[in-house]
């Protein structure tokens, strides 16, 4: 249910670490420099990283990798949704999203982060013709905004 949300921050972890490629398959095999030992201990300990940061509940159901990109493409193939019902499970909340008996600050809250997965997933178009003049881009980010603010008014 929150596997986008825990995937960013495995992500974000590992990029500070400058350890991302081993998710992303541009770390695959172990440079030259760096020992069996020790490029087989700092794979052992992503992949232990990873695996105990998953739900109790479903680890069981994991079968756990030696290598990190198997174990993380076989998490994103099963947990991962793809944008489609996604963004159609995003609609629905957004367009069920009252304030109710919270305070403006929290409603926005939540407004806020659906509106941020949704545009996240749902990208805008953008004019490509090359010199454009037309301005398509703002007017398209500025017809979202509008989209928004009705949007937060309708749930007060």
């Amino acid at each position: 249910d929150n596997y986008e949300e825990w995937a960013r921050g495995i992500r974000a972890g590992l990029r500070a670490k400058r350890k991302y490629g081993f998710l992303d398959g541009t770390i695959i095999d172990r440079p030259p420099e760096v020992s069996v030992d020790d490029w087989e201990q700092l794979n052992s300990l992503l992949v232990a990283w990873i695996f105990n940061t998953i739900e109790p509940n479903l680890r069981s159901t994991i079968m756990i990798s030696d290598l990190v990109k198997p174990l993380w493409d076989d998490l994103r193939d099963r947990f991962g949704i793809s944008h489609g019902p996604r963004l159609q499970y995003l609609k629905q909340e957004l367009a069920k999203c009252r304030q109710g008996g919270d305070s403006v600050v929290q409603y926005y809250g939540r407004l806020t982060k659906l509106w941020d997965e949704f545009t996240k997933l749902d990208s805008l178009p953008t004019c490509d013709c090359g010199g454009c003049k037309c301005n398509l881009n703002l007017a398209l980010n500025r017809k979202r905004e509008t989209d928004k603010i009705h949007q937060f008014l309708l749930g007060l």
